[in-house]
């Protein structure tokens, strides 16, 4: 992307494909389940340890081969791949499709998978994005930036809110799909939230998934340090906005929520699950997030590094080094002192050789 190209708000500034006469918004389904528990139910083999009839006593959100398991209340999927080996029973499901348009949309490759033909059923969509990982340095984890391109193939940097509460805006992909049902969850309304089958992290090749070997069915390792730095900011975000989030998974490495076994959280939350009692704890800021903030001074939407002076960062210069320039911090100044050292290291250890 060249330098000075112009910042844009998403979404409404693209013009989407056709998708058929199927397709409805999926900012339809806002509030929809406003203070419903709701658990989100991934894929991982920690559910063959659990007592999945407690699950499913609530309304539930599943993801790409959960339907062999069991038919969730809503399902959603990304991936091509999946998505088109499970085509049968997405097709022959009851429930409330939300899929991501970007299964079927040609400006986007999916991990050279083809792109799939618009659906034959009613379903809802969102368009799921690739973006960076949530840091300190942007906005203390708050955003991300992604890049878009439109119709003229012209290419733009696009900041994001990390938690995606507008159904409308595009949302961060979190390099796993159990964060997009994460979000999904948020944008529904949803309160409190179960996790279930997430765990980020294989118990052995034989039992990465509920299913046995995921390789066998086309599954892949993702980075697990990556898919936790969304779920933490993700916690921030639920802990300043009075959602409460539980994993309920015996096993895994998400660790930012509070643990509680499935009997647990049904006992605690099966009553607000259906009829008129709803969750007396509410969203702070329900719906749609609202315009990005205008942005701090001497900070550039268009460059992944802010400018120094959002942090502070202009020390003084030191011998042998220059001073702060623009688009340094801390952290990349103390990386650079680390690499003076090892060069000197480096350059007295030849030659102490040369010398001996």
């Amino acid at each position: 992307m060249r330098r000075g190209a112009k910042f844009i708000m998403p979404r409404s500034r693209w013009r989407l494909p056709d998708f058929g006469g199927y397709r409805t918004p999926a900012s339809t389904l806002h509030n929809t389940m406003a203070g419903r528990p709701v658990i989100i139910v991934g894929n991982a083999w920690s559910l063959n340890q659990m007592k999945m009839e407690d699950v499913w006593a609530f309304p539930t959100i599943g993801c790409n081969r959960i339907l062999q398991m069991h038919p969730t209340t809503y399902y959603t999927v990304v991936d091509r791949d999946p998505y088109r080996k499970e085509i049968d029973r997405i097709r022959a499901y009851g429930g409330t499709r939300i899929l991501s348009d970007t299964l079927f949309d040609p400006k986007v490759s999916c991990r050279r998978t083809p792109i799939q033909p618009a659906p034959d059923f009613a379903w809802y969509s969102y368009h799921a994005v690739a973006t960076t990982t949530p840091n300190r340095h942007m906005m203390n984890g708050e955003r991300v930036i992604t890049n878009c391109t439109n119709d003229a193939n012209v290419t733009r940097a696009v900041m994001l809110d990390t938690v995606c509460t507008d159904l409308s805006n595009f949302m961060p992909g979190g390099a796993n799909i159990g964060y997009c049902m994460f979000q999904l969850a948020i944008a529904l309304g949803a309160n409190p939230i179960g996790i279930a089958g997430i765990d980020l992290v294989w118990q052995s090749k034989d039992k990465s998934h509920f299913f046995g070997r995921g390789s066998t069915q086309g599954c892949f390792p993702f980075n697990t340090r990556r898919v936790l730095a969304f779920f933490q900011a993700g916690a921030q975000w639920c802990h300043a906005h009075g959602v409460e989030v539980y994993n309920l998974s015996p096993t895994g490495v998400l660790d930012c929520f509070p643990r509680m076994n499935e009997h647990d959280f049904r006992e605690r939350f099966e009553q607000y699950s259906h009829g008129d009692s709803v969750y007396p704890r509410k969203l702070v800021q329900p719906g749609a997030s609202g315009p990005l903030p205008p942005a701090p001074v001497g900070f550039s939407y268009y460059r992944h590094q802010p400018n120094p002076s959002m942090f502070h960062a202009n020390v003084p210069a030191r011998s042998r080094q220059a001073g702060a320039s623009r688009g340094t911090n801390q952290a990349q100044l103390r990386k650079a002192e680390t690499a003076r050292l090892a060069y000197a290291r480096r350059h007295a250890r030849a030659r102490a050789k040369r010398g001996g």
